[in-house]
């Protein structure tokens, strides 16, 4: 569907499936797609995308003001496995222009106090960690509600199983 490293214009991307068309989270109605868009212009708005030291990539959740909570994108983000549908990350590289990152499934997510929101006041904010799917072997990534469950059996889509107050960490086999 789109190509890894290829750049987009993100109208085309909005023409041809949906979604909305500003802000970091895009859920075309009638496509089970949902797209991501990162880029260096989200500090601007209190958001902290980017990778941590030890490589795992880290996605702002939406909501410019106060704490962020899980409704609108975010629910989407979190539920995308329950609700059948494929993320799919986009960098922005200019105005208008977007970089395809890949096919991501939600590998959990953080609560982060103190962070500065759009008028600089203290709020807390949900970091997703999206991870590419790897289709060859196993991977287990849990939230505090779904454990996503993908590999050989399953085509590498995502399968995902609610278990309220499960914890479990990312691992590959």
């Amino acid at each position: 569907m789109f190509e890894r490293g290829r750049t987009y214009r993100r109208r085309d991307l909005h023409t041809r499936f949906g979604g909305q068309q500003q802000g970091g989270i895009s859920t075309p109605s009638s496509h089970p797609l949902i797209f991501a868009f990162t880029g260096d212009t989200g500090e601007l708005y209190g958001y902290q995308d980017g990778c941590d030291s030890d490589g795992t990539f880290r996605y702002s959740g939406e909501g410019q003001l106060g704490d962020m909570a899980f409704v609108r994108g975010n629910r989407s983000l979190l539920d995308h496995a329950a609700n059948g549908r494929d993320i799919h990350l986009f960098e922005r590289t200019s105005k208008a222009f977007v970089r395809y990152l890949g096919q991501m499934v939600c590998a959990g997510y953080d609560f982060v106090p103190e962070v500065p929101d759009r008028n600089g006041k203290p709020r807390t904010v949900i970091i997703f960690h999206p991870a590419p799917p790897d289709q060859g072997s196993w991977i287990a990534a849990a939230t505090r509600r779904t454990l996503i469950m993908l590999g050989p059996k399953s085509g590498g889509r995502s399968v995902a199983l609610m278990l309220d107050g499960f914890t479990y960490h990312p691992s590959h086999n």
